[in-house]
């Protein structure tokens, strides 16, 4: 006669255990910190937003408005403020555009854009983004019928020259967000921002 004896089953476990060593950016090979700089070289910039509130196009505009804003706007305010805005500098065609654009000083614009008081009485302004990607335009209307500006030649002159100037800031403004693009995406900055979140890396140079 035989018997049958039963067996516990074994458990079957859903997991491997495996052990692999993993780095601070700051501690690890130098070919592991190589791999790691070039998989998130973009670390930094992915989103292309533009902050609210900052300096961006106030760093081009000349000493003596930033002097004559700080009556109205106080010491260290930006004269341009925006909700929104969005750029592109890092290929092909370059371009900023702001979004609900406001200015808070408009006699500190006025001087800035180089136009008279005479000329300024009889304009409005507001500010567009084109259809199809492009700087932030101004573009001035008559005050009293909202249509289109028919002055006199050399108060249209004026109007000319305000543009041209604002295109110049806003030329100046991707130049500014070009440099600060490019220090992004340097091993410096890409370095800082790899340390400062603690991210430990393995021997690939991905974040673990």
């Amino acid at each position: 006669m035989s018997y049958n004896i039963p067996r516990k089953k074994l458990k079957v476990k859903n997991y491997e255990t495996r052990i692999y060593k993993v780095y601070k950016f700051e501690n690890a090979p130098k070919e592991v910190q190589e791999k790691a700089l070039e998989k998130y070289r973009y670390f930094n910039v992915d989103d292309n937003l533009l902050e609210q509130d900052d300096y961006l196009i106030d760093l081009s505009i000349k000493p003596q408005t930033s002097k004559f804003a700080e009556k109205k706007v106080g010491k260290g305010n930006p004269l341009f403020v925006w909700k929104s805005g969005n750029y592109n500098v890092d290929y092909g065609y370059q371009y900023v555009q702001f979004g609900d654009l406001k200015v808070k000083d408009d006699e500190a614009f006025r001087q800035e854009l180089g136009v008279s008081k005479k000329t300024w009485d009889k304009v409005e302004y507001s500010f567009k983004n084109p259809s199809r990607e492009g700087n932030t335009q101004i573009e001035f209307y008559d005050k009293e019928t909202g249509y289109e500006v028919d002055l006199p030649k050399e108060e249209q002159k004026e109007l000319e020259n305000a543009e041209n100037h604002f295109n110049y800031l806003m030329k100046e403004s991707v130049k500014n967000l070009s440099k600060d693009y490019e220090y992004r995406i340097s091993d410096e900055s890409v370095k800082d921002g790899l340390v400062s979140n603690e991210y430990y890396f393995n021997e690939k140079g991905e974040i673990d």
